[in-house]
């Protein structure tokens, strides 16, 4: 029976981890790349008829919505859900005119 001794394995080792590191330092980049996502906002409420919304919008506007919202002591999600209101009631009166 031939006795592997540590030291002989260490470079092996040292050699394993390196690959699982690379590796794991591609994933990492992989997700950074390819599934990074901008601010997203997402619309919930407790209610049962409610539909929860998630819409993609630039950092520069979450920034302003989040801001916005602590000056009129709103959540985000009733901002957007009144500006939503606003623009749909707009295009219904447009269209009937």
């Amino acid at each position: 029976m031939h006795f592997v001794s540590p030291l002989e394995n260490s470079a092996a080792v040292l050699n394993y981890i390196k690959l699982l590191l690379v590796v794991l330092l591609l994933i990492v980049v992989a997700h950074l790349v390819f599934f990074k996502q901008r601010g997203k906002i997402v619309i919930t409420n407790q209610e049962p008829e409610d539909m929860r919304l998630q819409v993609d919008v630039s950092e520069e506007i979450k920034t302003k919505l989040k801001l916005q919202s602590v000056r009129v002591g709103k959540t985000m999600s009733e901002l957007v859900e009144e500006a939503l209101r606003e623009y749909l009631e707009k295009a219904e009166k447009a269209k009937n005119s």
